[in-house]
């Protein structure tokens, strides 16, 4: 299935991969003046069709909608889950990888039911009561406390971009590609040979966690920390995590 992509400047190909409830507009503003961008819109999402995609389907996505033959890869959160799948599926596309707050999957059937069960809820929700009442639930995760941080202008205007997302399209996205329906992939990151860099907040402590025990699992892989940041650093701190991705991209010539 292709996906819609939204491609800017010129340079060496760098695919973004947004998480949930965003789009490639997520990305609006980085990486173009030095990079051939391709912002995508995964499945459910902005522009791109609904419906039922795995992570393995989406990877297969991403790969099919991406002409370049080698490109960078940064993806975010769902984007993260995404792009490990896509280093796995084709690693002679994928000459480095970057993961903002990545998970490599849970490691027993009992953690995957109850994040299916949880992900069944707030699809439900969806369905049921409509975006504003699920956008309203998913901003008071904890996850997001960090963002009070952040200029009101730029959190409305997320909120904004949240409300327009379609709902059978987020609910389509938590039953197939949601945390719960994901193959531990905790194993397979010794497969990833190409150069990492595994990004996560400060204030986010459990994937600060998970970005350095994935690191430490795979062959060419560094952390990053963003400091004064949580899940979203890019969002929080866009300045401090720009920086950071670029020098990365840098040290690779």
């Amino acid at each position: 299935m292709r996906l819609n992509a939204t491609v800017r400047g010129s340079g060496p190909a760098l695919v973004l991969l947004h998480g949930f409830t965003g789009s490639g507009a997520t990305w609006d503003g980085m990486f173009a003046d030095e990079y051939r961008t391709h912002a995508l819109d995964l499945p459910g999402h902005g522009r791109s069709p609904v419906g039922p995609r795995s992570l393995w389907q989406t990877a297969d996505d991403v790969l099919e909608s991406v002409a370049d033959q080698t490109f960078a890869l940064l993806g975010y959160s769902l984007g993260a889950r995404v792009a490990l799948h896509v280093a796995l599926r084709a690693p002679d596309r994928v000459r480095a990888l970057i993961l903002e707050g990545g998970n490599p999957g849970l490691g027993s059937e009992s953690e995957r039911r109850r994040r299916r069960d949880d992900d069944e809820e707030l699809a439900r929700l969806l369905e049921t009561e409509g975006i504003a009442a699920f956008v309203d639930r998913w901003e008071r995760l904890p996850l997001w406390a960090s963002q009070a941080q952040v200029d009101p202008a730029r959190r409305q205007a997320l909120r904004t971009s949240r409300l327009a997302s379609d709902a059978a399209g987020l609910a389509a996205s938590l039953r197939a590609s949601g945390l719960g329906t994901q193959d531990d992939l905790a194993p397979r990151l010794r497969e990833i040979a190409c150069p990492a860099l595994l990004m996560a907040g400060s204030l986010d402590v459990r994937y600060a966690e998970l970005a350095a025990g994935m690191a430490a699992a795979m062959a060419a892989a560094n952390v990053a920390i963003v400091p004064g940041a949580g899940h979203a650093a890019h969002f929080e701190d866009p300045c401090a995590f720009a920086s950071t991705v670029r020098a990365f991209l840098a040290g690779l010539a």
